[in-house]
C-alpha cells in the first residue's frame, strides 16, 4: 500500500542535488547530496534525475517503480532514459547494478503543467514499529515561485536511486518547498 503525507515548508535555506548553482531554494531543513546516513536510515545513492514520465501517459500522482533485476532495469532504461540532463551528449549507458545485493527505486512526483518543478529524496527511513519490513521515503517536491522563469512544456520530475535489496513495503512522506529563483 502506498500512503502519501504532504507538508508545505517555507523557511530559509536548502541544498539541492541538481548541478545548478544559480538557483536558491527555501526549505525547512538541508537535504542530502548523493548518499544519506541517519539513524534508522537506509543508505542510497543517486543514479539519475529526469523529467519524463516513468510510464506512458499523464501521471497525476506520485509513483514508485522498483527494479530488482538487470533485465527489468535494462528494458526500462532503453525505453525511458532520455537526454534530460545534457542534450549535447549521447544517451548514457544503463548504470551498472549488482541486483544480488541492490535494487533501483524510481520515484516520480507526477506530471506538472510547466517546467521548473523538481524532486529530491531526502532520506529513506526504516520503520521499526511494524512486524513486517517497512520503509518510509522522505522526499521534497520543489515548486517554481511566481517569479521563476519556466518552460511551457508539461514535465514529470523523477529521480532514480540505488539502495540495498529489500522486500520492504514502501510508503512516501512528501514536503513541498517553493523556489525563490533569486540570485
Amino acid at each position: 500500500m502506498l500512503r502519501l503525507g504532504i507538508a508545505i515548508a517555507l523557511t530559509t535555506s536548502c541544498l539541492f542535488f541538481m548541478q545548478s548553482n544559480a538557483s536558491r531554494f527555501i526549505s525547512s531543513q538541508p537535504s542530502t547530496l548523493q548518499i544519506s546516513h541517519m539513524n534508522n536510515s537506509i543508505d542510497f545513492e543517486l543514479i539519475d534525475v529526469g523529467y519524463n514520465p516513468l510510464v506512458a501517459g499523464f501521471e497525476p500522482e506520485p509513483k514508485i517503480v522498483i527494479f530488482r533485476s538487470q533485465q527489468e532495469w535494462n528494458n526500462f532504461w532503453s525505453k525511458f532514459s532520455f537526454l534530460d540532463v545534457n542534450l549535447n551528449e549521447q544517451k548514457p549507458p544503463v548504470p551498472s547494478v549488482d541486483f544480488k545485493k541492490q535494487m533501483v527505486i524510481g520515484l516520480s512526483i507526477g506530471s506538472r503543467p510547466t517546467g521548473g518543478y523538481s524532486i529530491q529524496i531526502d532520506r529513506i527511513e526504516q520503520l521499526t514499529d511494524s512486524e513486517t519490513p517497512q520503509w518510509l521515503i522522505h522526499y521534497t517536491e520543489i515548486t517554481p515561485g511566481e517569479n521563476c522563469p519556466v518552460t511551457q512544456q508539461p514535465i514529470t520530475p523523477n529521480v532514480f536511486i540505488l539502495t540495498q535489496n529489500s522486500n520492504a513495503a514502501i510508503d512516501l512522506n512528501a514536503k513541498k518547498i517553493i523556489s525563490s529563483c533569486s540570485s
